[in-house]
């Protein structure tokens, strides 16, 4: 049984290829949009999805905090470190979309990076103010 959390793999399942429930609770991923069901290709999707996660050593879920149209949470699953989104992309399950397409993850990095920036930027001038008030004339 593998860990996510406090909750386990077996208590995560997805309806379809784009919505998941966690222990009842209704995800949404970002940046994916899968066929609908009962279309033959929605199957393809869910089932592609269900056996990733069986047979997964490593399930994330990343939340974002927000909700969907339909009240769901939006968040981005990784298996085994991939982007469950994106794989749905490339191995044609599913097309770009554009709604909700943010990698958590990656935009998280960004803030960090960008208030590392900032941070470094007032040390700099904090620095220099102080050096200049200890200047005697």
């Amino acid at each position: 049984m593998l860990s996510i959390g406090v909750a386990t793999a077996d208590s995560l399942y997805c309806y379809d290829g784009d919505t998941c429930y966690l222990n009842d609770e209704p995800l949404r991923l970002l940046g994916v949009d899968t066929p609908e069901l009962p279309s033959d290709s929605g199957y393809l999707a869910k089932y592609f999805v269900n056996d990733w996660l069986a047979t997964a050593n490593n399930i994330e879920i990343v939340f974002s905090g927000r909700r969907g149209y339909y009240g769901r949470q939006l968040v981005d699953i990784y298996i085994d470190g991939q982007n469950l989104s994106k794989v749905l992309i490339e191995r044609g399950y599913g097309e770009v979309y554009k709604w909700y397409s943010v990698d958590i993850r990656i935009e998280r990095e960004r803030k960090v990076e960008r208030c590392n920036l900032v941070i470094a930027q007032l040390t700099t001038r904090l620095t220099f103010f102080l050096d200049k008030d200890s200047l005697k004339f």
